[in-house]
């Protein structure tokens, strides 16, 4: 009896004439056959194993274990391929094609001699093994250019025999995911095809500042970063910031220089990342979270300009934080006690802040605008909690991003 699916066997189950088949109920690119002593397979599985060990184009493994079939959307004419490759090995004997060459020798031999032969509507070709998030990225987005340029639907999957219908998608991933499905883009609509490889273009920037060049390895972090936190990939711009400042030293840089134009050209792109921390079609309130970062920044410059180091870009809301903090805890924890009950504390800290500075107070007013814009800042995004250990990092980075962007736009007057 075959172990594929019961029919009556004839031939031993060897690891060097299998494809795609494990011991453990998954989908392998190897047999072990002594885990399974006297395996059979049947004659179909046989020349089904024969046609995938030869035809599928390999990219990286022996045995690509993640196959890419794909399918016209409509129906269409079609030639009946099982047939067609059934009758050449069949007339070619007990014989088994040695290489790609020889199979599509003998399928040009058959349609030369039967002219009535119609077009097969689908076909699938080796992916590549997915071991990581970095490599399902990869499968997933060459899979999403391919149907945006062709039309054509496409179904990622370790499976043998993947279901004959897609659904409404236009493409499927159902190989191992990692983080995918977090992201909610293992199911794309063909009307969605571009959001989501915006998406992936969008993460591409954040962790090597373009788009051309796509390195899914350092892809991956960042999507778990964010995904962890959305307000991580603050602290992963500020990262690019450093890495470029330490290489171009000297001399004020703006954001372009240090970020690059395809980073700065997603800005948007970036910052809507905070509305969907979870699921591509699910908000988290980001839209307003940013505002309220934004207008921390636009009231820190009307105190200071960034200056061009990070200390001075910084700590406005790093000093008021530890002010929070401190007095916070003198007070005896949480108590009773409302961040707006600190607004004297806060404006007595950025007073000290500015005249060690020898900045000029133009209108104490701005003073009072800030520190409230802080606690409405903490109220939106942490519960009026002062944020602690990673999540203060990002929220000053977030701070830091958003008060330079803020200073550049009105120096170019808004443009």
């Amino acid at each position: 009896m075959s172990i594929i699916n019961s029919y009556p066997a004839q031939y031993e189950a060897k690891a060097e004439s299998m494809y795609a088949l494990a011991t453990n109920s998954t989908f392998s690119n190897r047999l072990t056959t002594s885990a399974i002593s006297f395996a059979r397979v049947d004659i179909d599985y046989k020349l089904e194993a024969l046609l995938r060990k030869c035809i599928i184009p390999q990219l990286r493994s022996d045995f690509s274990r993640v196959v890419l079939y794909v399918s016209f959307p409509g129906a269409i004419s079609y030639i009946d391929m099982a047939e067609v490759l059934t009758n050449w090995i069949r007339g070619r004997g007990d014989s088994e094609p040695s290489n790609l060459e020889e199979l599509f020798i003998g399928l040009i031999d058959t349609y030369e001699r039967d002219e009535s032969l119609k077009v097969d509507s689908s076909f699938w070709i080796g992916a590549m093994d997915v071991d990581n998030l970095s490599d399902a990225l990869s499968v997933l987005t060459t899979a999403i250019i391919f149907s945006k340029n062709t039309k054509m639907k496409c179904f990622i999957s370790e499976a043998h025999s993947p279901s004959p219908s897609l659904g409404k998608e236009i493409l499927v991933y159902d190989a191992p995911s990692f983080s995918m499905n977090d992201l909610g883009i293992t199911r794309i609509r063909y009307n969605k095809l571009d959001e989501v490889l915006n998406l992936i273009e969008t993460f591409s920037v954040l962790s090597n500042k373009s788009i051309r060049f796509m390195d899914f390895k350092k892809m991956a972090p960042v999507i778990r970063g964010y995904l962890s936190e959305p307000l991580s990939i603050f602290s992963q711009i500020k990262s690019l910031m450093n890495e470029n400042g330490n290489k171009k030293r000297g001399g004020k840089q703006s954001l372009r220089s240090l970020l690059g134009s395809d980073l700065m050209n997603r800005i948007s792109d970036i910052e809507n990342l905070i509305d969907r921390p979870v699921g591509i079609k699910e908000k988290n309130n980001g839209v307003e979270k940013m505002e309220e970062i934004k207008n921390l920044a636009k009231a820190a410059l009307r105190l200071k300009n960034p200056g061009d180091s990070s200390n001075k870009r910084t700590w406005l809301v790093r000093d008021s934080l530890y002010a929070l903090e401190k007095w916070k805890s003198n007070t005896g924890g949480t108590g009773n006690h409302d961040l707006a009950d600190f607004l004297d504390i806060l404006d007595g800290q950025i007073l000290k802040g500015l005249e060690r500075e020898d900045i000029e107070i133009r209108n104490h007013t701005y003073i009072d605008d800030f520190s409230r814009a802080l606690i409405s800042a903490l109220d939106k995004l942490f519960g009026g909690r002062v944020p602690s250990g990673s999540m203060k990092s990002y929220f000053i980075d977030a701070f830091e991003f958003e008060y330079l962007l803020e200073y550049e736009t009105t120096q170019r007057g808004g443009k």
